[in-house]
């Protein structure tokens, strides 16, 4: 079975002289993926592949998640397109997964896109995504 998760970046820094693309993490929130990654291996959960957006705080996210969580077969790739997606590139990448076999996903991206599909995945309004906040598609 593959299973799919979607998880929104950690908290960034509010520095309105960088480009959105290049805002980095908080140092303190680190400790946010810390408690995320101490659940994953509780609940035995290893990634197979992880795809992020290439922007700096997706990226530090995904990178922290790999180093901690990662085993052999473990991929990180970054898809440009996940910087400015939009919710059917967000699908089909969903879809396309889906026809793996007995695999972990971990895509980390941004709101607003990450909430319309979570939205449309939990059949549910939710109005706004917390920062390192995932999600089980499947």
């Amino acid at each position: 079975m593959t299973n799919i998760y979607l998880l929104r970046h950690s908290k960034t820094e509010q520095d309105f002289f960088k480009e959105d693309f290049d805002r980095e993490l908080i140092e303190k929130w680190f400790s946010r993926i810390k408690k995320l990654i101490k659940k994953l291996k509780k609940e035995n959960i290893v990634f197979d592949e992880i795809i992020s957006s290439p922007a700096k705080r997706s990226k530090q996210t995904a990178e922290e998640i790999y180093k901690k969580t990662w085993t052999k077969k473990t991929k990180i790739i970054y898809d440009d397109n996940l910087y400015h997606s939009d919710f059917d590139y967000i699908l089909s990448i969903i879809n396309n997964l889906k026809k793996q076999w007995k695999w972990n996903f971990l895509i980390v991206w941004h709101n607003p896109d990450i909430e319309d599909v979570v939205n449309y995945f939990a059949n549910d309004e939710i109005w706004h995504l917390k920062t390192c906040w995932i999600f089980k598609v499947s």
